[in-house]
C-alpha cells in the first residue's frame, strides 16, 4: 500500500450489486435522478431495454454501449418490475485540458506489456496518433483519453505511440521510441475518483498520472471566460453550492499539489453527480501570482457519462450462523476480533494510521445510523465494536480511567503502600487535561473545523 501522510492505500474498490441504496438510489442532478418514474432504495436492477442482467458488469456494459441514448431500465420492486427510461447524461465539462503525467502502472498480459519493448512505469507517452486528422498527442485529453481509446478498440484500431523511456540515472533523459499498439475490447470503463493516484486506460492496460497544469483552455469554454490560460497550474479545487442549496455538504477545498492524491481527472468526475448549479472555485497559479477563478460547468453534446448516476450498494454475501453453537462461536469470534481491531488501531495510531482518522460521538451516530439502515445484524455487529472499543479504552493506564486505578493498584502491590496524594492528585490533573484535549480534538473533527486529510 501508499502511504504518505494519510491512511495507506491500495486504489482497490469493492464490486457492485445490482441492488440500489436504500437511504440515495441516486445522485442528486444525474439523469437517474431525473426519470420519470423514480428509483426508490431496495430496487434491483433486473433489465436494460428488455434484455437481462444478472451482475453488475453486465449492466454497465450495455449502459457504456448505449451511453448517448435513452435506455428503459427495469427493476424489480418488490413482487413486482417496473420499467423506467432513463435519458443520457451529457458531461459536465469547463474546457480544460490538463498535461499528461508519467506511466503509473502497467497491467499483466495487456497490450502495452505485450509490446515488443513493453511499456513499463515510469515511461511518458509524448503523443498518441490513432490516424485521424485530429488524432495528434495535441488533441488528446488525458481525462477522456481511456474512452477515446475504449472506441478505437472497439472498432478494431490500434494507435501509434511515442514514448519517452524512463531514464536510468537522475541526469539522463530517456530514450525515445514511436511503436504501434493493439487495443483490447473492454466492457467497461473505469472512473478516476478523487483520492486516487492515476487514471486507468484498460484498453491499453495501464494507469497513468496527471498534471495539474493546464496544456490547453477550449476556445469559447467556461474556463476560458473565467480567465485561465495554457501554462496555468491548479492548485485547489472547491465546489461552491448556491447560498440556499439545501442538504449542501460543509465546504471543502481539495488541494491539487504534488503532495496530494487528488487531481483534475478526480474532480470532473467527482462533478459530474453534483447539483447541477454547482460551481468550481479554481485556484492556480500564473507566475509567481496566486489567482482564484469561479467557473460554471457547461454540458457537453459529444460525451455522456455512462453509468448516469445510479447508487448501488457493494456487493456482500451475509453468512448465517445454522445452530446456537454456530452462533455462539460466530459471536466469540467477533468479540475477541472487535477487541484485537482496537488494540491495533491504537498501536498504529500517529504512524500508519493519522491522528485524524479518530471520530468523536456524532461520527459514532453517524456510523450507527448507516449500520442500522444495513439491518438488524450489521448494527448489533457495530455495537459489539463500539463496546469492545470503549472497554479496551477504559482499561488504558490513564489517570480518571479504570486503568489509571488499576496501575495505582498495581503501584500499591509493588511498594507496599499506596502512592502519594501529591502525585494521585497531579495524575489526574493530568489525565483530565488528556481527556479533555482529547475530547475537544475529536468535536473538532466532527464538526469539520479541522481537517482531516485521509
Amino acid at each position: 500500500p501508499h502511504q504518505d501522510g494519510g491512511l495507506a492505500r491500495v486504489s482497490i474498490y469493492p464490486p457492485s450489486s445490482l441492488e440500489l441504496a436504500k437511504q440515495q438510489p441516486t445522485f442528486g442532478g444525474s439523469a437517474a435522478s431525473k426519470a420519470t418514474t423514480p428509483f426508490e432504495g431496495g430496487d434491483v436492477v433486473v433489465a436494460v431495454d428488455g434484455e437481462r442482467v444478472a451482475e453488475y458488469p453486465e449492466f454497465a456494459a450495455k449502459l457504456l454501449d448505449k451511453s448517448a441514448q435513452p435506455v428503459a431500465v427495469t427493476v424489480r420492486r418488490g413482487d413486482d418490475e417496473v420499467d423506467v427510461e432513463v435519458a443520457p447524461q451529457p458531461m459536465r465539462r469547463v474546457g480544460l485540458v490538463v498535461e499528461f503525467g508519467t506511466v503509473f502502472a502497467v497491467q499483466e498480459n495487456s497490450p502495452a506489456a505485450s509490446l515488443d519493448t513493453p511499456i513499463r512505469p515510469g515511461d511518458f507517452i509524448e503523443r498518441f496518433d490513432d490516424g485521424s486528422e485530429d488524432g495528434e498527442g495535441a488533441s488528446w485529453d488525458p481525462v477522456t483519453t481511456p474512452e477515446r481509446l475504449r472506441r478505437l478498440a472497439a472498432e478494431k484500431k490500434e494507435v501509434e505511440l511515442t514514448i519517452r523511456r524512463a531514464a536510468s540515472g537522475a541526469d539522463e533523459r530517456g530514450v525515445t521510441e514511436t511503436v504501434t499498439a493493439p487495443l483490447r475490447v473492454v466492457p467497461w470503463l473505469e472512473s478516476p475518483m478523487l483520492g486516487a493516484d492515476a487514471v486507468s486506460a484498460p484498453s491499453l492496460g495501464i494507469a497513468y498520472r496527471i498534471v495539474n497544469r493546464v496544456h490547453a483552455v477550449e476556445p469559447g469554454s467556461p474556463a476560458e471566460r473565467a480567465g485561465l490560460q495554457s501554462g496555468d497550474r491548479l492548485r485547489s479545487v472547491e465546489f461552491v453550492y448556491p447560498a440556499d442549496a439545501e442538504d449542501a455538504p460543509p465546504a471543502k477545498v481539495f488541494e491539487l499539489g504534488e503532495d496530494s492524491h487528488n487531481d483534475w481527472a478526480g474532480v470532473l468526475s467527482s462533478l459530474q453527480f453534483r447539483p447541477l448549479d454547482v460551481k468550481l472555485k479554481i485556484t492556480y497559479e500564473r507566475g509567481e501570482e496566486t489567482h482564484e477563478a469561479i467557473v460554471e460547468p457547461e454540458a457537453s453534446s459529444e460525451q455522456f457519462a455512462a453509468d448516469r448516476g445510479f447508487a448501488f450498494l457493494p456487493m456482500q454475501r451475509t453468512r448465517k450462523a445454522e445452530t446456537f453453537g454456530e452462533q455462539v462461536q460466530r459471536g466469540w469470534q467477533e468479540t475477541v476480533s472487535s477487541l484485537g481491531m482496537v488494540y491495533r488501531f491504537l498501536s498504529k495510531l500517529g504512524t500508519q494510521v493519522p491522528l485524524t482518522s479518530l471520530g468523536g460521538p456524532i461520527t459514532i451516530v453517524k456510523q450507527a445510523g448507516y449500520s442500522a439502515i444495513d439491518g438488524m445484524g450489521n448494527f448489533l455487529a457495530f455495537l459489539t465494536m463500539l463496546s469492545a472499543n470503549l472497554a479496551v479504552i477504559n482499561f488504558l493506564p490513564i489517570p480518571l480511567l479504570d486503568g489509571g486505578h488499576m496501575a495505582f493498584l498495581l503501584y500499591e502491590g509493588v511498594r507496599g503502600k499506596p502512592a502519594s496524594e501529591r502525585l494521585v492528585v497531579a495524575l489526574h490533573l493530568i489525565g483530565f487535561a488528556f481527556i479533555l484535549s482529547l475530547m475537544a480534538f475529536v468535536l473538532g473533527l466532527d464538526f469539520n473545523l479541522i481537517e482531516r486529510n485521509l
